[in-house]
């Protein structure tokens, strides 16, 4: 990697420059024939003469081996500024450099966010060895940034150093933004619960206070469940949603949020942060991961489909009925009520249908949760096809499957996703339906009571 880089001090400079930069690139010469912290009189010198990203990116790393931060810090700095001459491959690598170069000038001085955000972004533009160093690196700095959880202003920095840092090494031609902002929080649950526990809520707070200024300027949030690898895989999927659900529930409330703006994800164990088999790296990757969502890229936090079991339950959040269908219906004489004919009989053998959530032992707040598990005979499979949910009042019964199905993951294991904030108080009933590979239908019905707000 060295010798790419002095090979390339005087390219893509102005003849008139040549004459100057010949001398420079001698005076390089002469500094890599010394050891590193031994480089600084000669590389300074040279980037006087001839400033490119080379030789300043070279006097930043002489400044780092030598412990003199700002010296190394303005280097890179200047670096930096020579970014846009490099072609767009090379460019991408250097912005990682740099990048990998602040993060570790940061940790060496404390700043744990600072340094973690930056050898993240690094990582993103790295591959083979350096992406496995920076990565490396990086499970080192959190490991002491997260040790004891994170304040608001912990997660202020790291959201506004990776949005600093796309303003940097993005100008518009030729760049692209490697990924939305975002910050892993350490929001720790009970085993196997998605309840925040105390500990858990005075984290999401402190999240709330982080993310406030961003929800403030316009951005919309993407909240991610991880867990480790323990248990299956389906568990592992559900109790992801249903944590990211918890901590979304609570966003939403502590920043008056609109619950449109907030996207729910759940990926399991599919997505480990480290994959080393060690206790701390798997407490790092059991973490809810909170991505700001730019509205001016128009994605503030819309429908997406479900991707099945593995992928992302993405969700605007599905509706069940408007408050102008809730009201015509409390006024429609039940002698006047339209029917969608029943299930006449169930088969014992037909698909079990599990309702987790919405629970009909306590009041619900919106946004809903739906949490079904479908659990067939086991000579038969489930025809995730057939899904159908059917809202009842009174004895009318109204086919909302279309409303529901684009914003829930739905799979062989069951269903599950969040519903808008847009619920009518009152009583609700819902009927659930699944039919097995033998074309026997299971069915369940949950009624529920949407608390006023």
């Amino acid at each position: 990697m060295r010798g790419l880089l002095v090979a390339m001090l005087i390219l893509a400079l102005p003849d008139a420059l040549e004459a100057d930069c010949a001398g420079a690139q001698k005076l390089v010469d002469q500094a890599f024939a010394l050891e590193v912290r031994d480089r600084v009189a000669l590389l300074e010198s040279a980037a006087r003469e001839c400033p490119t990203f080379g030789t300043l990116e070279a006097l930043g790393e002489s400044y780092q081996a030598r412990e003199e931060w700002d010296g190394a810090e303005r280097s890179y700095a200047q670096a930096g500024g020579h970014l846009a001459l490099q072609p767009g491959s090379e460019r991408e690598h250097q912005q990682a450099l740099l990048l990998y170069r602040s993060a570790q000038i940061a940790r060496r001085r404390g700043q744990l966010c600072r340094a973690v955000a930056q050898f993240g972004e690094a990582a993103r533009r790295f591959s083979g060895q350096e992406l496995d160093q920076a990565r490396a690196e990086m499970q080192q700095a959190e490991s002491e940034w997260t040790a004891h959880g994170l304040t608001a202003a912990d997660i202020q920095c790291s959201l506004g150093t990776q949005l600093q840092a796309h303003k940097d090494y993005c100008d518009g031609e030729g760049c692209r933004l490697f990924h939305d902002a975002s910050v892993d929080v350490p929001v720790q649950f009970a085993t196997d619960s998605a309840e925040l526990s105390a500990q858990a809520a005075e984290q999401v707070a402190a999240l709330a206070r982080g993310a406030a200024p961003f929800v403030a300027q316009g951005y919309g949030l993407e909240i991610t469940g991880h867990t480790d690898k323990r248990g299956s895989r389906e568990h592992n999927y559900r109790l992801s949603v249903n944590r990211a659900h918890s901590v979304a529930t609570s966003l939403a409330a502590s920043l008056r949020l609109p619950f449109e703006r907030i996207r729910i994800v759940g990926k399991g164990s599919d997505e480990p942060k480290y994959p080393e088999d060690t206790p701390e790296a798997e407490r790092l990757n059991r973490r809810v991961e909170v991505v700001l969502l730019p509205a001016a890229a128009g994605r503030a936090a819309g429908a997406r489909a479900a991707a099945g079991a593995s992928g992302a339950a993405a969700t605007k959040g599905f509706s069940l009925i408007s408050a102008q269908e809730y009201a015509q219906l409390k006024s429609t004489p039940q002698s006047a009520q339209a029917e969608v004919p029943e299930v006449k009989s169930l088969d014992l053998n037909a698909p079990q249908i599990i309702i987790e959530a919405p629970d009909a032992r306590a009041d619900v707040r919106p946004p809903l949760r739906l949490d079904v598990r479908f659990k067939p005979a086991a000579d038969a499979a489930i025809d995730v096809a057939s899904f159908q949910v059917i809202y009842k009042f009174g004895i009318i019964r109204k086919d909302i499957t279309d409303r529901i199905r684009p914003f829930v993951t739905l799979s062989a294991a069951g269903v599950i996703g969040s519903s808008t904030s847009a619920i009518p108080a009152g009583e609700h009933t819902l009927i659930i339906r699944i039919r097995d590979s033998l074309n026997r239908i299971g069915e369940q019905m949950v009624t529920f009571r949407v608390a006023a707000t």
